[in-house]
């Protein structure tokens, strides 16, 4: 009688890009370093009756994705499941809810459309979105940065369409960030955006009445670098927040050493001012202004020379300005000290040698003892 093989009875881990098996004791995947899992139950199940769980495609802090089949209609989707130590806890129950509720209002090509909600056997909350292949903005800035300038303008210009959608319903996203921009192909262009993760958005009092309740004041909810100043301190936000956070989007794909095109400086730098009030007041604006530049290259009348943008927007900027501000008054403060020590000894030498030969010239004068 054979053995049973012991890689049968010890637990294994997948990886939830490649699917990919390996032994327990391996903490990273060693082809795509993604952190490796154990196998998850519901992968080769129905959930809730509808949706046929392939795979794991990525979690975060709050969810899980998985890649599914809808019978009947063969499509692929996504589904998004709250984990199961959350969904007790009604304010992450609430938040997603509010991502439903959020991509209920918007129909765009250029937002992640939620087909369904539910709530598994589990009583854990899920969502079935429209299910993307592609890459997100940061995966591309990591491996192709600074874009072309053309690239970058129309990767804008679409986030900005589907910003001014959402707000034209009243719904701020409040998490723009390149890792939340999907870009897809498709027959008119190779990237086409998708803005997804509704799960921070603000919605307007008369969309959700216990906004007040859940987003208390002073509560940070987004991604700190590229969050607006009054949304760092916690204060009210509208349009204009997310409008910031585009113009720091557009920065960061066509920067480089802190230098993008001079022809787009005014429209970043209006985009990151740090007061709303001096900002473009909507999207529309902000859009009009972008075709505006656009067609200034497609012409051939915009300057390319570079320009240096100082803003205190950029963390990296903000260090660099900091760390050369820094060395240069150390170097001016230096320059003075050593010029005033020069005065001084210099002055000091012409005291001594006049009074050296005041000192001579009366001993000249005095009268010589035989």
């Amino acid at each position: 009688m054979c053995s049973a093989d012991p890689r049968h009875l010890e637990p294994r881990k997948s990886c939830p890009v490649c699917g990919g098996d390996f032994a327990a004791d391996l903490i990273h995947c060693p082809i795509d370093e993604i952190l490796l899992t154990y196998p998850d139950q519901l992968i080769g199940t129905v959930l809730d009756g509808r949706y046929e769980i392939l795979s794991v495609v990525g979690q975060g802090g709050m969810s899980i994705v998985y890649k599914a089949r809808q019978p009947g209609l063969e499509r692929l989707v996504a589904i998004k499941l709250l984990k199961s130590h959350l969904s007790t806890d009604p304010v992450n129950l609430k938040r997603f809810q509010r991502e439903a509720q959020a991509a209920s209002f918007l129909q765009h090509p250029h937002i992640l459309s939620v087909y369904s909600i539910g709530i598994c056997k589990q009583g854990q909350p899920y969502l079935a979105l429209e299910y993307l292949e592609g890459e997100s903005l940061s995966h591309v800035l990591q491996t192709c940065k600074p874009l072309p300038i053309l690239q970058a303008l129309d990767i804008t210009h679409q986030i900005g369409e589907a910003m001014e959608h959402a707000h034209a319903r009243g719904i701020i996203h409040r998490d723009l960030k390149p890792s939340n921009i999907m870009l897809i192909k498709c027959a008119q262009t190779e990237q086409f955006v998708k803005v997804v993760d509704f799960g921070t958005a603000k919605l307007l009092p008369t969309l959700d009445k216990q906004m007040q309740q859940l987003t208390r004041t002073g509560e940070l909810l987004g991604t700190l670098t590229y969050m607006s100043p009054e949304q760092k301190a916690g204060k009210k936000v509208d349009a204009r927040s997310d409008i910031y956070s585009l113009g720091f989007i557009l920065y960061e794909a066509l920067s480089e050493d802190c230098k993008i095109p001079q022809a787009v400086k005014p429209l970043v730098m209006r985009a990151l001012e740090e007061n709303p009030e001096k900002r473009y007041q909507t999207a529309s604006e902000f859009l009009r202004e972008l075709e505006r530049v656009k067609k200034s290259f497609l012409t051939g009348t915009a300057t390319t020379a570079p320009a240096i943008v100082k803003t205190g927007s950029h963390p990296k900027a903000v260090q660099r300005n900091r760390s050369r501000e820094t060395l240069l008054v150390a170097a001016l403060s230096l320059a003075l000290l050593l010029v005033l020590t020069w005065l001084a000894v210099a002055g000091a030498n012409r005291e001594t040698k006049l009074s050296w030969q005041l000192d001579l010239q009366t001993k000249l004068r005095m009268p010589t003892r035989d």
